[in-house]
């Protein structure tokens, strides 16, 4: 479970870089 919302925050962290 820790490793899902940890990938969940990665991948909004990724969104936001590109933004």
């Amino acid at each position: 479970v820790e490793k899902l919302l940890k990938d969940e925050a990665t991948q909004e962290k990724g969104e936001r870089a590109r933004m």
